[in-house]
């Protein structure tokens, strides 16, 4: 944490992503100062975590309870769908839960992409049969060709204004296998990263898809929303970045396509 805080202060934030999440901010601040100096040490912390040479050993030893208090969670037979979302800390939470499920399955976006119909099954079964899953629906992120535009089964949820893309197949998956459902992340607390999990209610008996659905991306949502408004120290600034430049993007090639459309219009008379 000390070695953090030391490269901290030469961290550059992003100004607009910082300024839109200051504005969406519900944790109490002394100051933007003292929000700005959160949010570089967040950044430290990640950019040590993407170090190969992150000690990642060091780190179950110092917190030897995390994996017990993650696998405590799901212990459920109905199997267990852990939903991760991009921009925080997810490398150390998708070690985490190898550590806790060293049986369990991470499913990428690669291969969901490539063979959609065959991955959803195979982990439906997965499930079905007790296994523990981690997925992050909103994998799509880190796609530079993702927009509102896109053809593909997205689904654009509404966060605190942005428009976040997440893949419809997780959705499928935890109505299909009707597992039990969690996100998991990790915060930067008092006592250091730990895992930060949450519980959505499994598909009740007689529910519709459609309903189901909406609860479960309503659930989604909420925690991406949560970590925006929340502590700076968590706070899943390069997911903001991303998402910021991508509406400014659309809203450029709308207005150029506006602007074609207009230049082919015939005069009049």
């Amino acid at each position: 944490m000390e070695n953090a805080k030391r490269i901290a202060d030469f961290v550059a934030l992003p100004e607009q992503a910082c300024d839109f999440a200051y504005a969406c901010s519900r944790y109490p601040q002394a100051s933007r100062e003292e929000w700005n100096k959160s949010v570089r040490l967040s950044f430290a912390i990640r950019t040590m975590l993407a170090s190969a040479a992150f000690p990642t050993a060091a780190y179950f030893s110092l917190y030897p309870d995390v994996v017990d208090e993650l696998r405590t969670c799901a212990s459920s037979s109905a199997g267990n769908l852990f939903l991760l979302y991009h921009g925080a800390f997810e490398r150390l939470a998708t070690a985490i839960f190898r550590r806790a499920f060293p049986e369990g399955k991470k499913l990428g976006l690669p291969q969901a992409t490539r063979q959609p119909v065959q991955t959803l099954f195979q982990a439906t079964r997965l499930l079905r049969d007790g296994e523990t899953i981690m997925i992050a629906p909103d994998g799509i992120i880190s796609s530079t060709e993702s927009s509102p535009d896109d053809k593909r089964k997205i689904r654009w949820l509404d966060v605190l204004g942005l428009k976040w893309p997440v893949g419809e197949g997780a959705a499928v998956l935890a109505y299909e296998s009707r597992c039990e459902i969690f996100s998991l992340s990790v915060e930067l607390a008092d006592r250091g990263l730990v895992p930060l999990v949450a519980r959505e209610r499994r598909r009740d008996d007689g529910e519709r898809f459609q309903e189901f659905r909406t609860r479960f991306w309503r659930f989604y949502a909420q925690q991406l929303e949560n970590a925006l408004a929340g502590d700076p120290r968590s706070l899943p600034i390069s997911g903001v970045t991303y998402l910021l430049n991508l509406a400014q993007a659309q809203t450029v090639s709308g207005r150029a396509k506006a602007d074609q459309t207009v230049a082919r219009l015939p005069e009049a008379g």
